[in-house]
């Protein structure tokens, strides 16, 4: 057991400090670092098991087919994946109330993620829990926090979701049957951690979690009064009665708003304080602050060594065109000036047949020296400082066993990489005289290790500018704030819409549900990209009747929820700038007069049951002001193309008025994309320094003609 801690207190010299580098500071009984997405898996499984009251979920990706489980699915008659497991639990505890708050992700996601979460979260879990998705965040940013609270008595945080593609353990066997059974498209070994907390910290986090669900979905959730024991039987805890810290990101949705900058406190407040060692594992790290900052303690501190780990390369072209060019710069900066005391390495095993397999590094960690640990969802990226909402838990070390355990943690998630023991490695810090020094002297005949990486993305540095502009912001910019429409009086949704039991609605709705099951099971819908969509439109342009089919690939296309900024920029490459325009405009308002009048068929029942919180925002903006709400929420939509259909026709909009600002709220967009529409094309062949240029000058011209229209119809507005 350690001595006892100090109790909470404002010491100045504390990296701690509520409402500055943290949000609260909240006393947990026990704390662990689950290492790796199989304990936590098999953790959270026998956690849910003994839920009784409430269960919280958040997340930035959350797919019913994860497999909650160690390794095997144990005997005890419960099932092994998320969404079975749920629907065990609550048939079996109908008191049991279980929400699951999940990022209203673009479409541009659907293809690596499960179909939709509205029908394989909400409708097939036939009662279990109730979904709501959450789109509170600006133009452009993600909610990305991975949180999961049980009763309020023992919570999870850190950066793994309840995803496909995360199971793994610490020994990343790539020719494991779990990881090759992957739905991710590389199957490779992926390296992640949680935090698993109870007491006051699990309360504090379940308060964290029922304020975004209140905002989201217009709900209040009530704290659970009587918590029970729910820590696992023969889960050893790293820590007992220790102050955790959580910090926030939580960007303003509007102009004048409060925002939560936590996350960037604390970090500038850690590396500010580090005297001997930095140990970074993150996923992203590009953002120009925490570089700066880096910099300046290494020059304040001589003997200070800093060590990153990060994967090898994004999973992408974009992603590493983009975030990769911009942590080589990171990393650059850093070398440039200290190259003996800095280093960037990814983690690799070998498989079977000897082959290097490189690791994914998922996770988001920082240790200073052996007194600080912090673990989350915030990557080193400009976007987790200020732009998407992150959270993360710090613990900092009151007493001498908690450094001792901060120090083991650390050593043992180096000798995870390096293929030893965590008591081996300050054995070998000493003998080669500095961690970076026996990482270095380990050699590449290892079975598995660390590779130093070396700069692989060569951007200019005012290419990258425009493209981070756009790729990785640190905050939302003027221009969202204008783009926003503040929200009118709440709309009552059964004053607008039908029962939705005529017969021909039926027919419509089982005849389009039929069309998108026989779709999804051929696996055709899922794969359709921009790439398969220009060889079916080739093959249109080549047909009799060519405008005839073209409306009708809108109409189907569209109301099925296919991106229809995909579609339009690949009918421009197809068919030319001016062809394009008129067939993508055309089309458009075709496809969105289809689901405006489904929508209108159906009523708000259906609507509702998929999204409360989602359709009563959509429904509020529509309702202020006719054509011109329509036409502003066309210019920056707020959500899917298909879903604004829907709800305009389920609160009884008139058609005309609809139709007319669909037209005019596309109309620039369109423009835009159809100049630039085979210019788009080249870039996804060829994602070269000068083509992304050309993509973030588009960009910035399409955002400079919505933000002028805009400004334009509030000024109307207004008058």
């Amino acid at each position: 057991m350690d001595e006892a801690p100090a109790t909470l207190r404002p010491d100045p010299a504390s990296i701690l400090v509520p409402g500055a580098t943290c949000w609260r500071l909240a006393r947990a009984g026990k704390a662990r670092l689950l290492i790796d997405a199989a304990e936590y898996f098999g953790v959270l499984r026998e956690v849910l098991l003994k839920a009784r009251r409430q269960v919280l979920i958040a997340g930035w990706d959350v797919d019913g087919r994860t497999p909650l489980h160690g390794g095997r699915v144990p005997r005890d008659g419960a099932p092994g994946k998320l969404r079975r497991l749920l629907r065990y639990i609550a048939k079996r505890r109908p008191e049991l109330d279980i929400r699951i708050l999940l990022w209203d992700f673009p479409a541009v996601y659907v293809i690596s993620r499960e179909m939709s979460p509205t029908i394989t979260l909400g409708w097939r879990m036939k009662g279990a829990a109730k979904l709501c998705l959450d789109d509170l965040v600006p133009a452009g940013g993600c909610h990305h926090q991975k949180i999961v609270v049980v009763d309020d008595s023992i919570a999870f945080c850190g950066g793994i979701d309840l995803a496909m593609g995360r199971w793994d353990t610490p020994a990343h066997d790539p020719d494991h049957p779990i990881i090759r059974r992957s739905s991710t498209e590389k199957k490779l070994p992926f390296h992640d951690l949680q935090m698993a907390v109870d007491g006051e910290a699990a309360v504090a986090l379940g308060d964290l979690v029922r304020e975004r669900w209140r905002r989201a979905c217009g709900e209040p959730l009530q704290p659970i009064a009587e918590r029970i024991a729910a820590w696992p039987d023969g889960l050893e805890p790293m820590f007992e009665e220790i102050d955790v810290g959580i910090a926030r990101t939580v960007p303003a949705l509007s102009a004048g708003e409060q925002t939560a900058r936590e996350v960037e406190a604390c970090f500038l407040r850690m590396i500010a304080s580090a005297e001997r060692l930095i140990y970074v594992e993150n996923q992203y790290m590009t953002s120009r602050v925490i570089c700066e900052a880096l910099l300046a303690r290494l020059r304040e501190v001589p003997s200070l060594e800093v060590i990153l780990l990060g994967p090898r390369q994004a999973m992408d072209w974009l992603e590493e065109a983009a975030m990769g060019a911009a942590r080589t710069l990171f990393v650059a900066r850093l070398r440039r000036e200290f190259g003996g005391r800095v280093q960037l390495f990814h983690p690799y095993v070998h498989n079977r047949r000897g082959a290097e397999v490189p690791v994914t590094v998922h996770a988001k960690l920082m240790i200073v020296d052996d007194r600080v640990l912090r673990v989350g969802s915030a990557n080193l990226n400009n976007r987790s400082m200020g732009f998407d909402t992150e959270c993360d838990l710090v613990l900092e070390a009151q007493t001498a066993g908690q450094r001792e355990r901060i120090a083991g943690i650390r050593d043992a998630l180096l000798g995870e990489h390096l293929g030893v023991t965590a008591a081996e490695v300050p054995g070998l810090v000493a003998a080669a005289g500095g961690y970076l020094a026996a990482i270095g002297e380990r050699g590449s005949g290892e079975p598995r290790g660390l590779r130093a990486i070396e700069d692989s993305v060569a951007v200019a540095s005012d290419v990258l500018e425009s493209v981070q502009a756009t790729t990785d912001p640190d905050a939302p910019g003027d221009w969202q704030h204008v783009l926003r429409t503040p929200e009118p009086e709440e709309i009552d949704f059964q004053t607008y819409g039908k029962s939705g039991k005529g017969l021909v609605a039926g027919i419509v709705f089982a005849a389009i549900l039929l069309l998108v099951v026989v779709l999804a099971v051929g696996g055709k819908f899922l794969e359709i990209d921009a790439g398969s969509a220009r060889g079916l439109l080739e093959k249109v342009a080549e047909m009799p009747w060519t405008p005839a089919i073209m409306l009708a690939v809108y109409l189907v296309v569209g109301t099925l929820g296919f991106p229809i900024t995909v579609l339009i920029a690949t009918t421009a490459a197809v068919f030319g700038p001016f062809a394009g325009f008129a067939y993508g405009l055309a089309g458009s308002v075709i496809s969105a007069m289809a689901g405006f009048f489904i929508g209108r068929a159906f009523g708000s029942g259906l609507l509702q049951r998929f999204s409360r919180g989602r359709i009563q925002r959509i429904g509020n903006g529509l309702k202020k002001r006719g054509v011109l709400s329509v036409a502003g929420i066309r210019m920056v939509p707020i959500a899917p193309f298909a879903v604004v259909n829907l709800v305009a026709g389920a609160i009884r909009l008139k058609a005309s008025d609809f139709a007319l600002g669909t037209f005019a709220g596309m109309m620039p967009g369109i423009a835009v994309l159809s100049s630039v529409g085979s210019g788009i094309a080249g870039i996804i062949e060829d994602p070269s320094p000068g083509n992304l240029a050309l993509l973030a000058l588009a960009v910035s011209a399409w955002l400079s003609l919505v933000f002028g229209v805009r400004l334009l119809m509030r000024r109307l507005l207004r008058r």
